[in-house]
């Protein structure tokens, strides 16, 4: 785990045209998760209560919850993905618009949350029907400080459960 890291670290983060790699399967994650290659398989999304919510169960000893409610435009990511209107960026802050990131570290007794953490952005670069296609990049830390770091995220997010 790292110290907390500023805000600023990820403001670069992925925007815009950032599609999955073609050697993508549909329901693929993939990143670094502190510097070390991290992948998910069989990722589905759905939306529940107008957010977009995608659950990553245990990979490489962490489990990742997303709740994406509002874009950085204003809009509601899940009236976005019903009208098919992609690219769009999902900013990671303070949790207050709804967006959120936690991780979950097999073993551990804290939860690492954007919400604490230094944000990052969640971008759908492509929908195609029920498969979902971009990336991510995020900062979660727990209330104690100590964080983890996705970087060079790319995902392939389908099918809609």
């Amino acid at each position: 785990m790292r110290p907390m890291l500023p805000l600023l670290a990820l403001l670069a983060a992925c925007s815009g045209d950032c599609p999955a790699p073609d050697d993508f399967l549909e329901g693929q994650l993939r990143g670094t998760m502190d510097g070390a290659a991290w992948r998910a398989e069989g990722v589905g999304w759905t939306v529940a209560s107008e957010a977009l919510s995608i659950n990553v169960d245990r990979t490489d000893g962490y489990t990742v919850s997303m709740v994406l409610r509002v874009a950085l435009d204003g809009l509601l990511v899940a009236d976005l993905i019903d009208a098919d209107e992609a690219p769009f960026d999902v900013p990671l802050t303070n949790g207050d618009d709804g967006n959120w990131v936690n991780v979950y570290l097999q073993g551990a007794t804290s939860t690492y949350s954007t919400i604490q953490g230094s944000g990052g952005t969640f971008t759908v670069a492509e929908i195609d029907g029920a498969v979902l296609l971009g990336c991510l990049d995020f900062g979660a830390a727990t209330s104690d400080g100590e964080a983890v770091l996705f970087e060079d995220g790319r995902f392939k997010l389908g099918p809609r459960e």
